[in-house]
C-alpha cells in the first residue's frame, strides 16, 4: 500500500514538473522513469495477490486433511 501511494505521489509530482517545464529531454527521461515505476508497482501488486491466493489455497488444503484423526495417540503409536 505504501508503494502504491508513493508511486501515485511521484506520478503527480512528475506530471506537474513535466507540465510546468514543457517537453524537454529531462521531461522525457522523467516520464520514462515514472512509467517504469508504475509498472514495477503493478507487478509487485500482482505478485502479492498471487502469494495471497497461494497462501489461501495452502490453508484450505491443510485444513481439509485428516491430520487430527491420524495424529491420535493409540497403544500402537505410543510404544514407538
Amino acid at each position: 500500500l505504501v508503494m502504491f501511494y508513493s508511486a501515485a505521489l511521484f506520478l503527480a509530482i512528475g506530471t506537474f514538473m513535466i507540465s510546468a517545464n514543457g517537453t524537454t529531454t529531462y521531461g522525457v527521461i522523467l516520464s520514462g522513469f515514472l512509467f517504469a515505476m508504475l509498472l514495477e508497482c503493478y507487478w509487485c501488486c500482482q505478485l502479492v495477490d498471487r502469494l495471497n491466493e497461494v497462501n489461501t489455497q495452502i490453508g484450505i488444503l491443510l485444513y481439509s486433511l485428516d491430520w487430527p484423526v491420524e495424529l491420535q495417540c493409540t497403544k500402537a503409536t505410543a510404544s514407538r
